[in-house]
């Protein structure tokens, strides 16, 4: 895709963000263009993203977050990173707390990281507990076979995400971390 191209979608987005009702039609072609732009790493559609976070409608927020966080590297974006903590912590839609929490997993440098800690003590979805949990760990630089491990022990039902869980797994893997409060 060349950026003639890139340009062109770019614009395309912006006048389907204007819209107040999106239809099937319009949801898809949100999804398809914003994947298209993040998977070329178009910087320019970096801010456009990175405004979607606070939309109102949540196909432009689940989106923004997927194409930033799988798609952009967010290490030094710490005003985006804290968008996305409150994605975690306020959002109506589980999928979004889902995605806000696997993308802090990826990029998150605080610890304990206080959006994390809410969602996995009360998030009323058990996919997000779960995932704030793996992404607590992912923090931890427990080992990726370790997270494995506790994660299939939670689908056994041989443990839940918990703080107790997390802070075990830390002290059983030897390393200093404060414990989760």
């Amino acid at each position: 895709m060349n950026e003639t191209e890139q340009q062109l979608i770019l614009k395309n987005l912006q006048k389907l963000r204007h819209k107040k009702v999106l239809n099937e039609q319009n949801t898809k072609e949100i999804y398809n263009y914003m994947h298209a732009l993040a998977e070329t790493h178009y910087e320019p559609a970096k801010r456009f993203f990175i405004n979607c976070l606070t939309a109102n409608n949540v196909v432009w927020r689940l989106n923004a977050i997927r194409c930033l966080g799988f798609h952009y590297n967010l290490s030094e974006e710490n005003l985006v990173l804290e968008t996305i903590r409150l994605r975690i912590v306020e959002d109506p839609s589980s999928l979004v707390r889902l995605s806000s929490a696997s993308v802090l997993g990826t990029y998150s440098k605080l610890w304990p990281d206080w959006a994390l800690v809410t969602a996995l003590e009360s998030d009323p979805c058990e996919e997000v507990r779960k995932t704030a949990f793996d992404s607590l760990l992912q923090i931890a630089k427990i080992s990726p076979l370790k997270i494995k491990q506790e994660l299939e022990g939670i689908k056994e039902g041989r443990i839940k995400p918990s703080i107790y869980e997390v802070n075990r797994i830390i002290s059983e893997s030897g390393l200093s971390l404060e414990p989760l409060p």
